[in-house]
């Protein structure tokens, strides 16, 4: 699997050579923020997004949700920050928030005044005692803990995200070819009546989820400004009613499936989206295709027997949770939430 670790949870890996004005504040997001904060995360993480890609992601809803460490010279040296979201199913309709661009200078001054830990600490006494947000998410990496000698509350409850691989060489010819039916594929968005109409009818299929509504799509996919190469997929019956899709990127060598939705009424029709994806590895010669997917066990099922594998093992990436409401039960989240590479920030 290719490293992700500059796109989660991380601190800059060499000795960074910019001074830190002491004292420093640690305090939430003010307007204007933006342009320092982009400054360190492109250093942290060398990359090169702008403050377009930061308000995407923190401000579009009605608030941020950010600590900051800021130097007396007003710049800022670290950052635990989330974005809101809401998981719906089971009669709940619960306020979340993923952590995400979670960084910090590596200096001998933010290492020796454990800038991280006072940062994630304020952060907490901030915000745990808000009821618009029940609880905290985020796909954490060690790096942060064993740098900062702390313990990060995103790893205590942390599960492996499932995650699934087909050799695309494995399929050519095979099952993953399409079945006859009247049954068309899209490569066209959908109509905002289309998607919203599909999304009443699968969400009953999951426990648990983010509501995958037109919203929810034009957000996390086509407003998202430092990616152009997401490419939709939709399966549509010879009514027109959409019936499933699945938003698909290529990065590196493998062909990610970025999201998935299907209706569950027919397994032909799930097996015609699996052929498209496998069409569009063959199309950009990628010889392989990976999947995060749990949460939906029919699905599952489909690409097992269609020659997927399980490679939960060798990605090694939890999805963890920390409740401000304690009377959640984060094991039965864990257990049934459905989940996609979409309900992260890493594709």
């Amino acid at each position: 699997m290719p490293d992700r670790t500059r796109t989660r949870f991380s601190v800059v890996s060499a000795q960074s050579s910019t001074l830190v004005v002491l004292p420093l504040t640690y305090r939430t997001y003010r307007p204007g923020d933006e342009e320092s904060i982009m400054q360190t995360f492109n250093e942290v993480f060398q990359l090169e997004r702008d403050e377009d890609y930061w308000r995407w992601k923190f401000m579009h809803e009605s608030d941020v949700i950010a600590v900051l460490a800021v130097g007396a010279d007003n710049k800022v040296h670290a950052q635990m920050a989330a974005f809101r979201t809401k998981w719906c199913g089971s009669g709940m309709s619960l306020p979340v928030s993923q952590v995400g661009d979670v960084f910090a200078r590596r200096t001998p001054e933010i290492i020796r005044h454990k800038v991280m830990y006072r940062t994630f600490t304020t952060f907490h006494r901030t915000y745990s005692d808000r009821n618009d947000i029940k609880l905290l998410f985020g796909f954490p990496n060690r790096t942060l803990v064993e740098l900062h000698n702390t313990r990060d509350p995103l790893s205590e409850s942390g599960k492996p995200v499932t995650m699934y691989r087909l050799q695309v060489e494995d399929c050519e010819g095979s099952s993953c070819e399409p079945l006859g039916s009247s049954t068309r594929i899209s490569t066209d968005c959908p109509s905002v009546q289309a998607m919203n109409d599909l999304w009443l009818r699968a969400k009953g299929r999951y426990a648990l989820s983010s509501p995958r509504d037109w919203s929810w799509l034009s957000w996390r996919f086509l407003e998202r400004p430092d990616v152009i190469d997401y490419r939709f997929l939709g399966c549509t019956r010879e009514d027109g009613a959409l019936v499933g899709w699945a938003i698909v990127r290529p990065i590196d060598d493998v062909l990610w499936v970025c999201d998935l939705v299907w209706d569950g009424l027919d397994a032909a029709e799930l097996h015609m989206l699996e052929s498209a994806i496998v069409g569009v590895a063959i199309e950009n010669d990628l010889p392989e295709i990976a999947i995060w997917l749990q949460g939906d066990e029919r699905v599952a099922r489909s690409l097992v027997e269609s020659g997927w594998r399980d490679h939960t093992d060798a990605q090694q990436i939890n999805l963890a949770m920390h409740a401000y409401d304690q009377s959640l039960d984060c094991d039965w989240i864990q257990n049934n939430l459905y989940l996609t590479c979409a309900d992260s920030d890493l594709f």
